[in-house]
Formats: structure tokens, sequence, C-alpha cells
């Protein structure tokens, strides 16, 4: 990408116009502004820390099941699907797919689990 495609790069008019509705937003709820900026500031400190450990979880968790593999080869006997679940829930390995579902899930272009949707779009029809 080049750097004149960077979505943080506005022209003048642009950069105008949003200070405009920015200040509009503030007229109307003055702690919005502070409380988002803040807020995003947060949450990309914490992407970044996050995006950090997953590249060093992502071969931990390559490296157990390659020790798996050298255990069952030296035993003769094979590790069950079963076993190897409670093993991940040993490590935390379970518990970190599920916090990684719950931000999935949190992130706000995701869609909505619940039938909320369906809901309201249904408020109203008296069919």
């Amino acid at each position: 990408m080049t750097t004149s495609h960077l979505p943080h790069q506005r022209t003048a008019t642009q950069d105008t116009t949003t200070a405009r509705l920015a200040a509009e937003i503030a007229d109307q709820q003055p702690s919005l502004p502070p409380i988002l900026r803040s807020t995003c500031t947060r949450v990309c400190q914490y992407a970044g820390l996050l995006e950090t450990e997953l590249q060093r979880f992502r071969p931990l968790e390559g490296c157990m099941a390659s020790a798996i593999k050298v255990i069952e080869r030296s035993t003769g006997r094979p590790v069950s699907d079963d076993r190897y679940n409670r093993l991940c829930d040993h490590f935390g390995i379970t518990d970190v797919r599920l916090a990684l579902e719950r931000v999935a899930r949190a992130h706000p272009d995701a869609p909505e689990e619940s039938g909320a949707e369906d809901e309201q779009q249904g408020k109203g029809d008296d069919r």
C-alpha cells in the first residue's frame, strides 16, 4: 500500500468537515469524544500486546503437538482426542481459544449473535 492510500490521510477539506462534525458531536455529548479517544487508545494498546503474545503462542502449540507425537512413538500409545483436549485445558490452550472467540465477537464489525436484528426487523409488523 502506498502512503497515498493510507486511510488516515485526508485532504484539508475533509479535515475541516471532520473537525466540524466532531465539534457538533462534542456539543451534543461532551463526554463522548474523550471517552472514545481513551477507549480507542487502550484497545489499540491491548491489541498490540495480544498480537505479540499470539505470535509466541502459535508455535508453542505446535511444539506441544510435536512433543505428543514423540511420546506416542516412544510409548506406542496414541493420545486420544479427549486426552488431547484435556491437555489443552491443563495448559490453558482452551482458555486462549475461548478468549479469542470473545475478542472476535467483540469486534465492532462482527455480526450480532443473538436474534436481535431479526426481532427488530419484525417489530411493528402485524402480519
